[in-house]
């Protein structure tokens, strides 16, 4: 869902951007998609994708609050992990859940979201000169 990306970027970079009501609105403009595809997904989607994405919309909201505000707003529900780490583990449901209906060869093996800095630390940076000026 890239609407969750998108919404988890803004998020993440909201206490140190300098615009911020731009950020606001493009985090607002991705919470609003992220929404609108998840009522989509409920005409094509298993039950299984169904509920995967709702709770992406579910978790996504609570990164978009400790984004702006530094709260949890769901931390009494979930006292033993950060907003961050139940939207990572949604997303590998919702992930798992739609290789499953598509029906992907190993539907479960997705690499989550916790893991892919491990994953990636074998890689070569990219050079300065063909980095995007948008990161």
């Amino acid at each position: 869902m890239t609407a969750a990306r998108s919404l988890r970027h803004h998020a993440e970079r909201f206490g140190r951007s300098a615009d911020k009501d731009g950020r606001r609105t493009r985090l607002d403009e991705a919470q609003e998609q992220l929404r609108a595809l998840s009522e989509q997904l409920r005409l094509v989607g298993s039950r299984r994708v169904q509920v995967a994405a709702r709770r992406v919309v579910h978790h996504a909201y609570a990164v978009r609050v400790e984004g702006e505000e530094g709260r949890d707003p769901r931390g009494e529900e979930y006292p033993d992990q950060k907003p961050i780490g139940r939207l990572n583990d949604a997303l590998q449901e919702f992930h798992c859940a739609v290789r499953a209906q598509l029906r992907a060869p190993d539907p479960e093996d997705v690499a989550h979201d916790d893991d892919l800095e491990a994953l990636a630390s074998g890689l070569k940076s990219l050079p300065m000169a063909k980095r995007s000026s948008l990161a």
